[in-house]
């Protein structure tokens, strides 16, 4: 894509099993992605993910919706243990920007 063409864009892909590195980020709160990449200017977080950061990585969330808090009912356990677990909420406020979809979810 055009964005990975530019000269300060670096493509880092690890391959390393997304439940063991979820478990690790529950458990301890590392390991934090930005030291995990040598260092990045801003993490974009584009769903609800289990992500941790150093303080000095500014944070923005892309949020779709809030389905999850407003009608959880419509989860089944999986879904409900994973966003406890993921902790959306706490994603959000510490994030230092969020994007919101749409006008419904900026509400």
């Amino acid at each position: 894509t055009a964005w990975e063409q530019q000269s300060n864009v670096r493509l880092v892909s690890r391959r390393w099993p997304n439940r063991l590195v979820n478990g690790l980020i529950v458990a301890s709160g590392r390991p934090r992605l930005d030291r995990l990449l040598g260092g990045v200017d801003v993490c974009l977080a584009l769903d609800w993910q289990m992500i941790a950061v150093t303080g000095q990585c500014p944070l923005v969330t892309v949020v779709h919706d809030l389905s999850f808090q407003r009608q959880p009912e419509f989860l089944d356990w999986r879904k409900r243990l994973w966003h406890r677990l993921a902790r959306p909420l706490d994603l959000i406020e510490r994030s230092q920007r969020i994007l919101a979809v749409s006008e419904a979810t900026q509400r």
